[in-house]
């Protein structure tokens, strides 16, 4: 499975502009969303356990022991990133990608009979009868409603066409911007496991002890709760990206970078200026630049210029950047750096992977403009900031490096809950962040 070649393509502007893209509603016209099928309430509590890229077969068998130690269930799930040609109603496109390019769609797989208990028995239904569950904000961008049929490039390159089941509002299936069911994932090419992810335990305490009785502690793998708190660092999902930032054409130019299509980095992306009081020089997306710009005027105001390496910085840092994303393998994700939304500084200090050594004065600056940080990603990346739209700095979380004030000291090595990109705050934020573990 090859699906940086597979998503060889280029997206379609949806909506125009970011700016008219912030006015899109949070849900479809009116009708087209199915009611909220209740979950079963015994699900309160998941855990999903993942690594950077594919699961391990492992690390798989030894969730499954642990759920099985603590009275739970465990089940894999699979998160990929897959080309989509066309959307059409009736044979009629609704939204048409340009020849030989491809709109990137982040796809969630689940077993029917795990997504009945995660989701909703209507989308249960729906992926078990073939069809596809669209999330309500993706369904938004593209004008897609229930019925339509979705073209995707499957990774042997042919073309499939689904039915769109159901728009489902996106809380009911975890923020997930696309749902499938295994057989629908096979027949695309979407074979990789991502994560696994148990339920139904006795109690919170029983599943720790047996997570960790399987060695299933950070760094090794990564540990989302639905109780955790919401994590400072912590990114939005792709479909929010695409609702706040707009979507794009792309197609692979090289080993790892992609060339945008339609004219929409014209559109979006700010000319490449010098920044004030500190001389770093970027090009970000134009809803990114006054935070970017807010931020190292703080820092400025903080005494704290002379910390940031600004040649470095301007020499092989900055905002947009089209290219996959380097951490998470053959899985198809796009860097945030292709949406101009995340900023990287300082990098020679800190390299992918290693202990973060960016000052937490400048961390928390950055977090009160609307940034979480990628120090405490799950591959730790001091040099990364990645735009989320609302401030971090007064979120209380045991973060590893650089927690906010007042924040709970974190847990020891071996009882550490991971601070990363996929901490869920809840069930309604499980499956957002697919694909979205690290960035670089």
């Amino acid at each position: 499975m090859h699906f940086r070649v597979a998503l060889v393509g280029a997206l379609v502007v949806i909506g125009g502009t970011a700016a008219s893209a912030a006015t899109i509603p949070d849900l479809v016209e009116p009708g087209s969303v199915s009611a909220p099928a209740s979950r079963d309430q015994a699900v309160l509590d998941v855990v999903s356990v993942g690594q950077l890229s594919e699961l391990s077969p492992a690390v798989e068998r030894a969730a499954s022991r642990a759920a099985m130690a603590a009275g739970g269930v465990a089940v894999p799930g699979r998160s990929a990133m897959i080309p989509m040609t066309r959307i059409t109603r009736g044979g009629s496109a609704v939204q048409l990608a340009p020849a030989g390019f491809f709109i990137p769609m982040g796809f969630t797989v689940l077993a029917p009979e795990a997504a009945v208990r995660l989701m909703s028995p209507d989308t249960s239904a729906a992926i078990a009868s073939g069809q596809v569950v669209l999330g309500a904000t993706s369904a938004t961008l593209r004008g897609a409603v229930a019925g339509d049929v979705i073209e995707l490039e499957a990774a042997n390159g042919s073309l499939v066409g689904l039915t769109i089941g159901r728009v489902a509002f996106d809380d009911e299936i975890g923020g997930a911007e696309l749902v499938v069911s295994p057989a629908i994932a096979d027949r695309l090419g979407l074979t990789a496991v991502t994560r696994s992810i148990i339920w139904g335990f006795r109690s919170r305490a029983e599943i720790e002890v047996a997570l960790k009785a399987e060695g299933l502690v950070p760094p090794s793998t990564r540990i989302s709760r639905s109780w955790d708190p919401p994590s400072p660092d912590s990114v939005i999902s792709l479909s929010q990206t695409k609702k706040l930032l707009g979507e794009f054409a792309f197609r692979p130019t090289g080993t790892d970078a992609v060339n945008l299509a339609g004219g929409w980095s014209d559109a979006n992306i700010h000319p490449r200026v010098t920044f004030n009081d500190i001389g770093v020089r970027a090009a970000c997306h134009n809803v990114v630049h006054p935070a970017i710009q807010g931020a190292l005027s703080d820092v400025a105001a903080a005494g704290l210029g002379g910390l940031v390496n600004v040649a470095n910085t301007n020499a092989v840092g900055g905002c947009f950047n089209p290219r996959y994303n380097r951490v998470t393998g053959n899985l198809g994700f796009l860097s945030r750096h292709s949406w101009g939304q995340a900023f990287d500084m300082n990098i020679s200090e800190n390299p992918q992977g290693a202990t973060p050594k960016l000052d937490c004065r400048i961390v928390r600056i950055f977090r009160k403009w609307g940034f979480a940080w990628g120090g405490n990603f799950i591959s730790k990346d001091g040099q990364h900031f990645e735009w989320v739209g609302q401030p971090r700095d007064q979120l209380l979380y045991p973060s590893t490096y650089c927690p906010n004030p007042g924040s709970p000291a974190p847990a020891p090595a071996s009882a550490q809950r991971l601070n990363s990109t996929a901490s869920a705050s809840s069930t309604a934020t499980l499956f957002a962040q697919d694909g979205f573990v690290a960035e670089s």
